[in-house]
């Protein structure tokens, strides 16, 4: 969810089945969201106004979780 400076929401995204453990601003203004499901997890890059450029997972022999983004 993205707030203006007011607290009046400004968007939102559901990304179901999926637990966010990290997000960052992107110098486009965007955002990158990292996250795990299942035994994988993944990275989202959102831009400024909410909508997904791209998306990628990541597995591999055991259970995968992301703590965090740099």
């Amino acid at each position: 969810m993205k707030l203006q400076a007011d607290g009046t929401k400004e968007w939102d995204k559901v990304i179901s089945g999926n637990r966010v453990s990290s997000l960052q601003q992107t110098g486009d203004g965007g955002y990158l969201l990292g996250g795990s499901s299942n035994d994988d997890y993944w990275i989202v890059k959102l831009n400024a106004h909410g909508s997904k450029e791209w998306n990628k997972a990541f597995s591999g022999n055991s259970v995968d979780y992301l703590t965090s983004l740099q």
